[in-house]
C-alpha cells in the first residue's frame, strides 16, 4: 500500500473576535507512544487511559496488532498485552512519524525482526531518516521516485555515537528502545534537556534507567571542569550520565495520560494573538523537554497563567489560563529548538505578531522534508505582507498586527496548517487553507473545536 503524497481538502476560514471556554483536550502523542512502546516490552498486561485518538496512534496499535500483541479495550481503558518478541510480517508498517520510527526501530533491530518498514518523505524528514541509518543498520527494499522508503532494519550499528552526533533527541530514543528490548546493559553521557518524557516513563513502568545530571563519567576530572564551566559561560544544558541496567525488567501498569501539550500550544497561540480571548486549558503535560512552546510565548510576553500545578509519577502538569497579550520579538536558536521541534511554525507564527525583531536560527532540518517547509512558509508570510528574512539554517522576522486574508497550504504538515489556521483566524477577510487532511489525522477535531470556541 503506498503511503499518500497530496492533501487536497480546501476549507474556507473567516475572522474570529475572540476565544472564550475551556476546550477538550486529549492524551499527549508523546506520552502515548513511549506508553504504547514501553507496554509491549513489560511483563504483563498494561492499562493506558486518556490515549490520544490521533490517526497516528490508531496506525501504530494497528502496527502492533499486527506484529503480534494483542489489545482491547475496557470502560475506555486500552489493555495492551506485551512481553514477547514482535512477529516478522511481509506486510510493511508504514510510519507517519519521527518518534515512532525511532521506537519501533529500536524494537525491530533487537530482536532481528526483518518486517519492512515504509516511510513517507511528507512527514519523516530526510535528517530524521539520516540519523536514523547512523543508529541502525538496514536493508534497503525500494525507494519510489515520490521518495517513499521501504527497508528491513537489521541491528545497531558498532558506530552508532555518530547518530548521537546528528540529533541527540531522536538517537537517545532509538538507543534506550534497542537496549530495553534486548535487554543489553547501556552507559553513555549527552547533553540534553530532561529528565524527559521517555526517561520519567520508564521509571514509571519501573526500568533501571538512571540519569545524573553533570556526570558525565566517560571524561577526566579536567573535561569534566571545563564542560562546567562552558556550561556556565553558554545556554547549553551540561552533560548527563544515563545508566540503563538490563536486569530491572519493565513492569505493566496503569497509565493515566496527561493532557496533549502540541494541542495546548495551538490554542495558546490563537488566544495570545486573537483580541478578547481568555481560554482555560485542563491537566496540560508540563514536561520542559516538550512546553518549549509555552515557555518560549510566555518569554514573548504571553499572558499564560499556570494554575493547580500537579505531578505524578514525576511528571508534571497543569491547567493553564492564556489571555489575549501583545507580543516581543525574541532571539531562539539550537538550546530551545529541541523541545518545541514540532511547534517551530506556531513560533513562527507567534514572531509574526510580535514588536520587533525575532531571530529563530537551528531549524534547517525544517528543509528536509518532501520540499521546503522553511521555505514555503516564508513565501507565505512575505506574500501578506511580512518581513521576513532567510538565512541557510532560519530566519529573521519584523512583526505587524494586522493582516488581510490569503491562501495557504499545510503541504501536510499538520503545525504548519494550524498557525495558517490561527493566522485566517486574525486576518481581515477570508481565507482558504488547503490540506486540513494531515491537521485531522494529528489532532482529530481540533481544526473545527478551535472555531466552535471562537466569535465570528
Amino acid at each position: 500500500m503506498n503511503l499518500p503524497l497530496i492533501e487536497s481538502e480546501t476549507v474556507a476560514i473567516k475572522r474570529a473576535k475572540k476565544l472564550k471556554g475551556s476546550p477538550l483536550l486529549t492524551g499527549d502523542l508523546h506520552l502515548a507512544i513511549h506508553s504504547l512502546g514501553l507496554a509491549i516490552l513489560s511483563e504483563g498486561e498494561t492499562r493506558i487511559e486518556n490515549l490520544s485518538r490521533s490517526s497516528l496512534i490508531e496506525d501504530l496499535l494497528h502496527s502492533l496488532q499486527d506484529l503480534g500483541y494483542s489489545q482491547s479495550e475496557v470502560e475506555g481503558h486500552l489493555l495492551l498485552e506485551g512481553g514477547k518478541a514482535p512477529k516478522t510480517i511481509s506486510d510493511a508498517i508504514e510510519i507517519h512519524h519521527e518518534v515512532i520510527l525511532f521506537v519501533l526501530g529500536g524494537i525491530l533491530a533487537a530482536h532481528n525482526c526483518v518486517t519492512p518498514v515504509q516511510l513517507s518523505p511528507i512527514s519523516i524528514s530526510r535528517w530524521a531518516q539520516d540519523c536514523f541509518e547512523k543508529l541502525f543498520t538496514i536493508k534497503m527494499i525500494a525507494e519510489t521516485p515520490e521518495g517513499i522508503r521501504s527497508f528491513q532494519v537489521t541491528g545497531l550499528r558498532s558506530d552508532w555515537r555518530k547518530a548521537l552526533e546528528a540529533d541527540t533527541y531522536l538517537g537517545k530514543i532509538g538507543l534506550l528502545y534497542f537496549h530495553l528490548a534486548a535487554k543489553k546493559n547501556l552507559r553513555l553521557s549527552l547533553q540534553a534537556i530532561g529528565p524527559d518524557c521517555l526517561e520519567k516513563m520508564i521509571a514509571q513502568f519501573e526500568g533501571g534507567l538512571s540519569v545524573r545530571k553533570g556526570q558525565a563519567t566517560e571524561q577526566d576530572e579536567l573535561s569534566r571542569r571545563m564542560a562546567r564551566l562552558k556550561k556556565n559561560t553558554s545556554n547549553q544544558e551540561e552533560a548527563s550520565e544515563y545508566i540503563l541496567r538490563a536486569d530491572q525488567a519493565l513492569q505493566p501498569q496503569f497509565i493515566k495520560l496527561s493532557n496533549d501539550v502540541g494541542m495546548a500550544s495551538i490554542y495558546a497561540l490563537a488566544a495570545t494573538v486573537i483580541p478578547g480571548s481568555d481560554l482555560i486549558l485542563e491537566d496540560v503535560l508540563l514536561n520542559s523537554s516538550r512546553n518549549g512552546f509555552i515557555s518560549a510565548l510566555r518569554r514573548m510576553g504571553a499572558d499564560i497563567e499556570v494554575q493547580g500545578r500537579k505531578e505524578k509519577f514525576g511528571e508534571v502538569y497543569g491547567t493553564l489560563r492564556v489571555k489575549t497579550a501583545e507580543l516581543l520579538g525574541r532571539r531562539f536558536a539550537s538550546e530551545n529548538m529541541e523541545s518545541m521541534r514540532e511547534e517551530i511554525p506556531l513560533l513562527i507564527l507567534a514572531a509574526a505578531f510580535a514588536e520587533g525583531e525575532t531571530i529563530i536560527r537551528d531549524i534547517a532540518f525544517l528543509r528536509t522534508y518532501h520540499t521546503d517547509l522553511l521555505s514555503s512558509m516564508i513565501q507565505s508570510l512575505k506574500s501578506v505582507g511580512l518581513e521576513i528574512g532567510e538565512v541557510e539554517d532560519g530566519l529573521v522576522i519584523r512583526g505587524r498586527a494586522e493582516f488581510d486574508g490569503s491562501n495557504y497550504d499545510s503541504m501536510g504538515w499538520p503545525m504548519l496548517g494550524f498557525a495558517y489556521q490561527i493566522l485566517a483566524m486574525r486576518s481581515h477577510g477570508s481565507s482558504t487553507l488547503v490540506g486540513t487532511e494531515a491537521m485531522d489525522r494529528l489532532y482529530p477535531g481540533l481544526r473545527e473545536n478551535l472555531l466552535s470556541v471562537s466569535e465570528a
